[in-house]
């Protein structure tokens, strides 16, 4: 309300604690006051609720469990960095289906695993497990590891 006048008639006719604050916006450009006006008892006494604490420590096992079936169930994109090349952004553009792009063999023991943001979740080394390609985590990422930049990549 512009005026806080008619307040008194909008209410309920109970005790209310009024705060108010002045406000600035935009380095003083625009001013202006608000007022709260909130039941001076709250919202009442609490229910009175019997001590159980068998069914609260329940109730938290229940909680964990959910949280842990929703996390794992949830989605989230692993991106496997083999080696970062440097290529002018011509070559780039001219990459098509079957180019062969060199790769260091040292790059192989040394694959970064990203997260969807960029960062690095793991490392791991290139190998295979029952004819398959794979994997092998060999190292967590450090706690001050910087952020990095997603990485490119050709689609063809």
């Amino acid at each position: 309300l512009d005026d806080p006048r008619p307040l008194g008639l909008l209410l309920d006719d109970m005790s209310y604690r009024v705060f108010e604050a002045r406000i600035e916006m935009a380095e003083g450009a625009r001013e202006g006051a608000v007022l709260l006006a909130l039941p001076a008892d709250g919202k009442g006494p609490a229910p009175a609720r019997a001590p159980n604490p068998m069914a609260d420590v329940m109730a938290a096992r229940v909680w964990a469990a959910d949280l842990t079936e929703q996390v794992h169930g949830s989605d989230t994109e692993l991106v496997a960095v083999l080696h970062r090349l440097t290529v002018p952004l011509q070559a780039a553009l001219n990459f098509k289906p079957g180019d062969l792009v060199p790769l260091s063999v040292a790059g192989l023991d040394r694959i970064q695993l990203l997260g969807s943001d960029g960062r690095r979740v793991s490392e791991g080394k290139l190998g295979q497990q029952r004819g398959m390609r794979a994997l092998r985590l060999t190292a967590a990422p450090e706690a001050e590891t910087a952020r990095q930049a997603p990485p490119l990549a050709a689609a063809g």
